[in-house]
């Protein structure tokens, strides 16, 4: 029988069901004695004449059949590419320099850079590489895209390590600034999916076996007759782009905002080679075969102008979970996507905020999920200490929480350089609120992930408030004579905050329930504040005479304070 295309069938025991498909090897007798059967073995050489043509069947589908994926056939060219020649062509590539409004075709390399010295282009080099780059120089995961994108009939080629000059940071922000544009205008971006650095290469030959839950049986024809075999497995195979298994290129922070600008990307993993366009999925294992699994919500929202804050939220969720190698780019690497959101929203960004949304934006806190872990700041400035780019570590907003401010934001100034969705140089946020002095304690036997509570700072009636984060790793706290260590911190009130799907939460607002209030943890420097942490304020139930029961909210805790006026940094 035919199953979306790929012949195959389903065995059924009670409740289970397991669907197998038949392939064979492209070479093999059985794929051509009446089409039947497809051949879709995996061969062990990634850029073989059957993978190259695969992939420029992905591609030829992709540029008739699928309007929603934009191709770009003639685009502006990026400032800087590697003319590669054609195919044939045996000469070493050289660095070109596009003329002004030049439109062509180009594709983009995305990948993981780690911790080698690869070669770059530099203010000492640049000129030699408008001359030639010999191919030998290149590290190998160049030589290797260079030699796919040959394949594939695309003369230019960009490559971040050698289409901008690495040590002057003017041109570095300036194309970091155009980082947007390059990845969305490429006719396709190539992926190494599985190297760790640039001198891994993604070529290399595959071990190939028969692959797991595989078997190999004979192939008989409407005669009767042996032509050829087959393999025989079940329809639901090993894919490492949706596999739960961490592969190098997706732990990059950069690649998140090459994944999801490029409209259309060619991977080459440690097993096989897959395609992923705003259409279709598809892997070299099953051919021609969509095996797209739903639209990642992301990229869906950004292809839209469905846009909203919290599509901005699950986008820092997935970022700050990557890993950059130099902290300080912790903007640089997003501001591709920031860019693309504020086309469309119209909003302005503010240190990896909104200004529109910008006190529900403070709401972030970092992330006590299992296998994350709460690091110490980095060394150098990454941005204001009230913005999540500020931190090194997961960061988790409360989506589905909406926050009725009492706070009122001044004044925002923000010192950034040529880009001004990328580094930032300094930055204060004037806020207008009220502000009380409390103490935060956390025991000492539970480690890293104990849990901090925050406490009234008064020496006559201790009163827990609620639960509370901190930014990084406390280094200056104290103990007491409990074994715990405890901190004295400023809460700052942001507002009330409630949950739409919680109906204790709405009967707050008829006095059933205390209502939570979302406060920032605060010290003291001396031209302001810094942001250290962030608490909500849970509120109680207080019995009264007659058994009543008052219900005391967060924000209560404030009601003797005078507004404030603070500056954090």
């Amino acid at each position: 029988m035919q199953m979306d295309g790929v012949v195959g069938f389903t065995i059924s025991q009670g409740t289970n069901a397991w669907s197998f498909e038949l392939f064979t090897d492209g070479g093999d007798i059985a794929a051509r004695e009446d089409g039947r059967v497809s051949p879709r073995g995996l061969t062990s050489n990634p850029s073989s004449k059957e993978n190259i043509h695969l992939a420029c069947s992905w591609i030829e589908t992709c540029d008739r059949n699928h309007s929603s994926c934009e191709t770009n056939f003639s685009q502006p060219l990026p400032e800087r590419l590697l003319d590669i020649g054609p195919m044939d062509e045996a000469k070493d590539p050289f660095l070109y320099i596009s003329k002004t409004n030049e439109a062509g075709k180009y594709a983009a390399f995305s990948h993981v850079w780690g911790n080698t010295r690869a070669l770059r282009t530099n203010i000492a080099n640049f000129e030699a590489h408008q001359k030639g780059i010999s191919l030998d120089q290149l590290p190998r995961s160049f030589r290797d895209v260079v030699i796919v994108t040959r394949f594939l009939g695309i003369r230019y080629l960009w490559i971040d390590a050698l289409c901008i000059i690495q040590d002057s940071p003017e041109d570095w922000q300036t194309e970091c600034a155009n980082m947007a544009n390059i990845y969305k205008n490429s006719y396709i971006t190539i992926a190494a999916t599985d190297s760790p650095n640039t001198e891994a290469g993604f070529l290399d030959e595959r071990c190939i076996t028969s692959p797991p839950q595989t078997c190999r049986i004979p192939y008989i024809n409407c005669e009767g007759n042996q032509a050829g075999s087959m393999s025989i497995r079940l329809r639901e195979e090993y894919n490492e782009l949706h596999s739960s298994d961490v592969v190098p290129l997706t732990t990059r922070a950069w690649v998140l905002q090459e994944k999801l600008l490029s409209s259309r990307i060619l991977y080459f993993g440690d097993l096989q080679i897959y395609w992923e366009c705003n259409t279709a999925s598809y892997q070299e294992s099953k051919g021609m075969q969509n095996i797209l699994r739903g639209r990642n919500r992301i990229k869906d929202k950004l292809l839209s102008n469905r846009c909203d804050m919290k599509t901005w939220y699950w986008l820092i969720e997935d970022y700050t979970a990557r890993h950059l190698t130099h902290p300080h780019d912790k903007l640089p690497a997003l501001s591709g996507l920031a860019q693309e959101f504020q086309k469309k929203t119209g909003f302005e960004y503010v240190a990896g905020l909104w200004k529109e949304d910008l006190l529900p934006g403070l709401m972030w806190e970092m992330s006590k999920a299992e296998g994350t872990s709460i690091r110490a700041k980095p060394m150098t400035y990454c941005g204001p200490s009230w913005s999540w780019a500020s931190t090194d570590g997961d960061v988790r907003y409360e989506k589905d929480y909406e926050l009725d401010p009492v706070a009122t934001v001044i004044d925002i100034k923000i010192e950034s350089g040529l880009d001004p969705f990328g580094r930032i140089h300094s930055a204060e946020l004037t806020l207008s609120g009220r502000m009380k002095v409390a103490a935060a304690r956390r025991s000492l036997t539970d480690g890293d992930k104990a849990e901090w509570l925050l406490f009234n700072h008064s020496t006559t009636l201790e009163k827990q408030l609620g639960r509370c984060t901190f930014d990084d790793i406390p280094s200056q706290s104290s103990s007491n004579s409990s074994g715990s260590s405890y901190r004295t911190v400023w809460c700052f009130l942001l507002g009330d905050i409630s949950n739409p799907r919680n109906d204790d939460l709405h009967e707050g607002r008829s006095g059933k329930q205390p209502i939570p209030a979302a406060t920032l943890l605060l010290t003291s420097l001396k031209s302001g504040y810094q942001r250290v942490g962030y608490a909500v304020l849970a509120g109680e139930k207080v019995h009264q005479e007659g058994d009543s029961i008052k219900a005391v909210h967060g924000k209560d805790w404030f009601k003797t304070c005078k507004m404030e006026t603070v500056r954090i940094h």
